[in-house]
This record gives C-alpha cells, sequence and structure tokens, in this order.
C-alpha cells in the first residue's frame, strides 16, 4: 500500500509540473499583437493543440493517482482483514 500511494504522489507531482508549464504564455506572445502571417496562424494553432494536450495528460495522471490511492485503500483494508483471522 505504501508503494502504490509513493508512486500516487509522484503522479500528482509530474501533473504539477504539467500545470506549471507556461503556454498560455507562449499563446498570448503568438497572438496578432505580435506577428501576423499564415506560419503564426499555425503556431497558434499548435500552442492550443499542445495546450489541450498537456491539460488532458494531467488529469490522467491525476486520475491514476487517485486510482492508485483506492488500490492502496483496498491493500490496508484486506491487510486488516487478515490480521482479524
Amino acid at each position: 500500500a505504501d508503494d502504490l500511494r509513493q508512486r500516487a504522489v509522484e503522479l500528482r507531482r509530474v501533473a504539477a509540473q504539467i500545470d506549471a508549464v507556461r503556454i498560455d504564455e507562449l499563446i498570448h506572445w503568438a497572438g496578432p499583437d505580435t506577428w501576423r502571417s499564415p506560419g503564426a496562424d499555425a503556431c497558434r494553432v499548435t500552442l492550443e493543440r499542445d495546450r489541450q494536450r498537456l491539460l488532458h495528460a494531467a488529469d490522467e495522471l491525476r486520475d491514476g493517482a487517485w486510482r492508485l490511492d483506492r488500490q492502496a485503500d483496498a491493500a490496508d483494508a484486506l491487510a486488516a482483514l487478515r490480521l482479524l483471522t
């Protein structure tokens, strides 16, 4: 159970690192106030797609951490039952 919880902590740590990526700032600086061209438009589309991927990845990591915590809880409950029998 402890190993599962430690893995959950690590997943949340990586999710927090992804959340800290300053892609919104890049999207702002790639805006039409900075430059206008087909290349600029493509850059903004790519950045927005990457932003969505990062958000999804962080959510997936947090979901995985939640599942690991539930597995750890189940392992603790099973261990407690074994002690009682």
